[in-house]
């Protein structure tokens, strides 16, 4: 099964391969072609929004039918055995399927993408910009707590900087915690400012899985392979303390800034376990060979799509939860923030406040503060951090398009 940008070829590709689930393919991408009738800005002016309400007002009925069911559910209406299996590896775990059609909205209107150069290229991006806005940067700076002073006249406690691995501390008028959340307030805070929503929020909404990054650079020339593929696989393998019924794996053949000509960089990610890996690590020859049963399992699923590659890897690397989680300090090695499921909907459409209970100039930005994360949640809650900040501190707001460089631009 191939996702097609264009919703005539998806429709027409789709009923090729189950003619006789005509209904279901209709009315799913008749949803996708109201949701891309819409682009929900980041800032809108409010008579724009008035002439937009009909188109937003579809996009957000269309969003909230669907929303209520995951898209496993929605794949089980299905009557071919190949699309019910199909579309349930789309993604894993409860996505809700108003997520999901929103997601194959925004590919049709070429409203998301990749940006050449990979997240590294991306950050260096942000990095120069906040350079220019006359932004300091300190790499390699491990933050140990963030330093709290009482505050003046009986006013509630203060966040006044942070204090670093090395001891020293570095002050300001703001601290913003863009970081894992659970962190921020277990680690950095001690536990002092939580009420009973938050230990709710961190103690009950599920997480994203944990995963396995697989990265591979072979001496393959992969060009006209298709960019994203998920294979079933004819009978499950068992590595990282559970099964796998398939391979999800991603082939940048489209960026010619991963590898040299003729090489190619694949990548595949794998839901897993965090308790199986923290536990494998306390045997450092055991936690290398089961990284290392992990890269095998996926170089000889590839042989047998890409006859060869196996002799042509040059480079393998294995990224399990305790990589993500030593390097980010990310919960239990969590992929993004709590997992987008339908019951979590709810609150993704209105995320959670960036203040803490009795703590004043601190904020949260980031994934923690949406179910789902992501970049544009985190995007959106920094910049709705500083829109507070603004008007405490009796400033104008402004939003600034900036131009991407055309070197730079987005491959979708």
């Amino acid at each position: 099964m191939i996702i097609y940008a264009d919703l005539e070829k998806l429709e027409d590709h789709l009923l090729d391969l189950a003619p006789e689930d005509q209904p279901l393919i209709r009315e799913l991408v008749g949803a996708i072609r109201a949701m891309a009738a819409f682009d929900p800005p980041l800032d809108v002016h409010p008579l724009e929004m008035m002439l937009e309400m009909p188109r937003f007002l579809k996009w957000l009925n269309t969003f909230n039918k669907y929303n209520r069911e995951s898209l496993e559910q929605f794949s089980r209406r299905f009557h071919s055995p190949f699309l019910r299996e199909a579309f349930a590896h789309i993604q894993p775990g409860e996505l809700p399927m108003g997520s999901v059609i929103g997601g194959l909205a925004w590919n049709t209107t070429r409203s998301q993408g990749y940006p050449l150069g990979g997240s590294l290229a991306f950050a260096e991006a942000v990095e120069k910009r906040f350079h220019d806005l006359g932004g300091q940067i300190h790499y390699k700076t491990r933050v140990e707590k963030i330093v709290i002073e009482p505050g003046s006249d009986g006013r509630k406690p203060r966040a006044v900087g942070l204090r670093l691995a090395d001891g020293r501390e570095e002050r300001g008028d703001w601290v913003i915690a863009a970081c894992d959340g659970y962190n921020s307030l277990q680690g950095l805070l001690d536990g002092r400012f939580v009420n009973d929503d938050l230990r709710k929020r961190y103690g009950e909404l599920p997480l994203n899985p944990a995963i396995l990054q697989i990265s591979l650079g072979v001496n393959y020339d992969l060009n006209g392979a298709a960019h994203s593929q998920v294979d079933l696989l004819p009978a499950p393998l068992a590595f990282g303390g559970e099964e796998q019924h398939s391979f999800w794996y991603h082939i940048f053949n489209y960026d010619p800034t991963c590898a040299p000509e003729g090489h190619t960089v694949v990548l595949s990610r794998i839901p897993t376990r965090y308790d199986f890996w923290k536990e494998a690590s306390t045997e450092a020859e055991r936690y290398t060979a089961e990284k290392q049963t992990v890269a095998e399992a996926l170089i000889d699923h590839l042989e047998t799509r890409f006859p060869g590659l196996r002799q042509a890897v040059e480079m393998t690397d294995v990224a399990t939860p305790l990589t993500f989680e030593r390097y980010t300090a990310a919960h239990r090695g969590a992929k993004q923030s709590f997992a987008l499921t339908p019951q979590t909907a709810a609150y993704a459409a209105n995320g959670f406040s960036p203040e803490l209970p009795g703590l004043d100039r601190f904020y949260q930005s980031g994934m923690w503060l949406q179910p789902g994360g992501g970049v544009f949640p985190s995007a959106r809650s920094s910049r709705e951090v500083i829109r507070r900040i603004c008007k405490r501190d009796g400033k104008k707001f402004t939003t600034q398009v900036i131009q991407a460089d055309p070197a730079s631009s987005l491959h979708s």
